[in-house]
């Protein structure tokens, strides 16, 4: 049996450190073990920690365990002695560094060299120490935590754009001049299009409205590179000094209905990361957002959602009042947006108003719009006083010179010989030639030009994009050894991602030797 005395000192012990190994901290040879162990199991959740599992106490325990720290700083700093982490554990760490003697302020300077990690454990760390109500130092505040969480959502940012561009981006540079000049000059770059005739772009009918938000439209097959297009558009134009950029993916589940209120939500984390001083208020924006959510029924729901957006973007209005951001162009750009399309026109119509009410009555003078997707045209179907697409812009393959390059910079000078070949052979689509990559990257030269030659005789030069892309998926299968490899490669090619849920969950029992783990 454990004694009630013993279990605040336990608990805290266990507080202190992001994650423990109860063999460790606990002594295995006392008569108190078993009851030890039991009493923080309850209290405790596994993590995997490199090749190790071990505890963390769920939220509540820690914050329990936090306020049974000694209220001297004195004791409570021989207390964390006492009681260090592991070298792994960012959480325990950073916990140390927050209550020790020497504890440092936290400015920008200090959290930019963090790690992701190390910001995220920080974070952590500040929502526990305030939830616990012990004495702090200053700088542990709920302002200090919005920081950290701005730094964190810009690193995220800045790390999916370097996973959609791996490499220097190569090519389209009619198409990045396109773009960038519509961001700078809107409806009036369309119409100065008129009369011309410029490969890839279709110009749609002039503007019947002149108060319609003028908008792009960038589309091409699966794989040409719209979203590394779409990247690079959104940091050349953000280093503009009066440019608001602002990128929402309808691949995410939350924005995949085209739903105005995730919309909203959305746009308000982002602007929260330009506008730091109005931090606190869009983030109490979303939490008005999120109880008006919870109180709709599904009767009148259009009606009452619509509501509750037009009455946070009226208080925006107020607090936006003056700034001059609201002068600036504001280009959204919309990645992914067949998803938006699979659904009833009607979003269509719901997105358009959502867009005009963000400009009449928030008081964004300039949007534009871009519009990424696979075979957008129903996207012409946009209420046009709302939303005019000017023009349509159809990506096609990269072209021999960046397309070489491109594939050049992925082999990583290995093959040099055979990149022109391979790009001659099966064209410039980006995701032809990522795959080429990944295949030749560690593959013998003999398999190279046997490759080749096999796409020589089966694609011809007249076969390119999804044709080329059928014959290299069927070309590399065939290479592959063993069913089971072959039956989880068939859904890699066509799902749009497979993550270790989907082998686990859906995969696995298709595949007689796959672990389900």
């Amino acid at each position: 049996m454990l004694q009630p005395s013993t279990k605040p000192h336990l608990l805290a012990r266990a507080a202190v450190r992001g994650s423990f190994d109860p063999l460790t901290l606990l002594d295995h040879d006392a008569s108190t073990f078993e009851a030890e162990t039991a009493y923080l199991a309850e209290r405790s959740t596994e993590t995997r920690v490199g090749e190790r599992w071990l505890w963390m106490l769920n939220s509540a325990s820690r914050i329990e365990g936090l306020a049974k720290l000694p209220a001297d700083a004195k004791e409570r700093a021989r207390f964390l002695e006492a009681n260090p982490p592991q070298a792994s554990d960012a959480f325990g760490r950073m916990l140390h560094r927050a209550l020790g003697v020497r504890g440092p302020t936290v400015t920008a300077g200090f959290v930019a060299k963090l790690s992701v990690d190390e910001q995220v454990a920080l974070f952590q760390v500040i929502e526990a120490l305030l939830g616990a109500g012990i004495p702090v130092p200053e700088w542990v505040s709920a302002e200090t935590a919005r920081r950290i969480r701005r730094s964190i959502a810009v690193r995220d940012r800045e790390e999916a754009a370097r996973v959609v561009v791996q490499h220097k981006f190569q090519g389209r540079v009619r198409e990045r001049k396109l773009l960038c000049d519509f961001a700078e000059r809107g409806g009036q770059m369309i119409e100065a299009l008129r009369g011309r005739k410029i490969p890839s772009v279709t110009l749609n009918k002039e503007m019947a409205f002149s108060g319609a938000i003028p908008a792009l439209a960038i589309t091409g097959i699966g794989g040409i590179g719209k979203s590394a297009l779409l990247t690079t558009i959104a940091r050349t134009v953000a280093e503009r000094p009066d440019t608001t950029v602002l990128v929402f993916d309808f691949d995410r589940p939350d924005l995949r209905a085209g739903d105005t209120t995730a919309l909203t939500m959305e746009l308000s984390r982002q602007l929260a990361l330009l506008e730091p001083d109005l931090d606190a208020i869009f983030s109490d924006c979303r939490r008005k957002l999120r109880q008006a959510l919870a109180s709709i029924t599904s009767t009148g729901r259009y009606e009452r959602t619509q509501s509750a957006v037009l009455a946070t973007f009226s208080e925006w209005a107020t607090n936006f009042a003056g700034r001059p951001r609201l002068e600036w162009p504001l280009i959204l750009l919309m990645d992914t947006f067949e998803e938006v399309l699979l659904g009833q026109e009607a979003r269509l119509h719901t997105l358009a108003e959502w867009a005009i009410k963000l400009r009449n009555h928030v008081g964004f003078a300039n949007i534009r719009i871009m519009f990424f997707g696979r075979a957008i045209e129903i996207i012409e179907n946009l209420p046009p006083s709302y939303i005019h697409v000017g023009a349509t812009v159809q990506l096609g393959d990269l072209g021999l010179r960046a397309g070489t390059a491109h594939l050049a910079a992925m082999l990583q000078g290995r093959h040099t010989d055979l990149v022109q070949p391979l790009a001659i052979t099966f064209g410039t689509n980006p995701l032809v030639l990522d795959i080429l990559a990944r295949y030749a990257l560690d593959r013998p030269r003999a398999e190279i030009v046997e490759l080749i030659e096999e796409g020589k005789r089966g694609v011809g030069r007249s076969l390119k994009g999804e044709f080329a892309q059928r014959f290299l998926y069927s070309r590399i299968l065939g290479r592959l050894q063993g069913n089971d490899v072959t039956v989880l490669a068939h859904p890699g090619l066509v799902l749009r991602r497979v993550d270790a849920t989907l082998v686990r969950e859906v995969l696995a029992d298709a595949c007689a030797n796959c672990s389900p783990r």
